[in-house]
C-alpha cells in the first residue's frame, strides 16, 4: 500500500477510528521510548487507555480533563523535555484528535479531527530515533484492520453517513491486533551536528 492509498484509506474511516489509530501509533512510540518503571510512560499508558475506551463509546464527556492532562505535557518544562519533546507533541495531536471527534457530534468542524490525527503520525515521523518504514507498516496495518473491522458492522461512513461520528464500538477494539513498542535506534550526533 502506497503513502496515498494508506491516507485515503484513512479518510474513510469514521473520526473515532481515525483518533484510535492516532492513539495505537503513540502507545507504540511511548513504549519504544520510555523506560519501564518510569512515571510518565505509566500515566500516558494509563489515559491511553481510557482514549480508547472513549474512542469505542463515542463519548469523552467525563474523562476530557485527563484528555487535557495529556496535552500538558507538551509545554512540560522538565530534564526529559529534549528526548520527549516529538513524543508529548504527538501526544498532543493524539488528544486533539479524540477531542475534535467527540466535537465533530456537535459542530460541523469535519476537518479537524483527521488533521490532528494525522499530524500525531506525522510528529513521530519526525522522531530521529523511531523508524519511518515501521511506523508507515503500522499505519498501513492499523487502517487495514480499522477498515475491515468497521465494515463488519456497518460503522465506514461510505455505507453509512451518520458512523462518521459514532464510537467504533467493542467489536472493533476487540478486533484490532495488540500494540507492541516502536524500535528505538539510538541517535548518534555527527560532528557537524554536535558542532552545533
Amino acid at each position: 500500500m502506497t503513502r496515498r492509498d494508506i491516507m485515503h484509506a484513512f479518510e474513510e474511516l469514521p473520526y473515532f477510528a481515525q483518533a484510535l489509530v492516532a492513539i495505537r501509533m503513540v502507545r507504540r512510540a511511548v513504549l519504544g521510548k520510555y523506560e519501564q518503571g518510569d512515571a510518565e510512560r505509566q500515566r500516558v499508558c494509563d489515559i491511553l487507555d481510557i482514549a480508547e475506551r472513549c474512542c469505542a463509546a463515542g463519548n469523552i464527556h467525563p474523562h476530557k480533563p485527563l484528555l487535557k492532562e495529556l496535552m500538558s505535557l507538551r509545554d512540560l518544562y522538565d530534564a526529559r523535555r529534549s528526548e520527549r519533546a516529538d513524543i508529548r507533541l504527538a501526544l498532543w495531536w493524539a488528544s486533539d484528535a479524540v477531542l475534535a471527534a467527540d466535537a465533530s457530534q456537535d459542530f460541523a468542524i469535519d476537518g479537524t479531527c483527521p488533521r490532528s490525527a494525522r499530524s500525531a503520525i506525522a510528529t513521530l515521523g519526525e522522531d530521529r530515533e523511531l523508524n519511518r518504514v515501521q511506523i508507515s507498516i503500522l499505519l498501513a496495518s492499523d487502517v487495514d484492520q480499522m477498515l475491515f473491522a468497521c465494515g463488519e458492522v456497518g460503522k465506514l461512513p461510505s455505507k453509512n453517513i451518520a458512523a462518521r461520528y459514532e464510537g467504533v464500538g467493542s467489536h472493533v477494539l476487540g478486533r484490532l491486533a495488540p500494540v507492541h513498542a516502536l524500535t528505538v535506534e539510538q541517535y548518534v550526533p555527527s560532528g557537524e551536528d554536535a558542532a552545533r
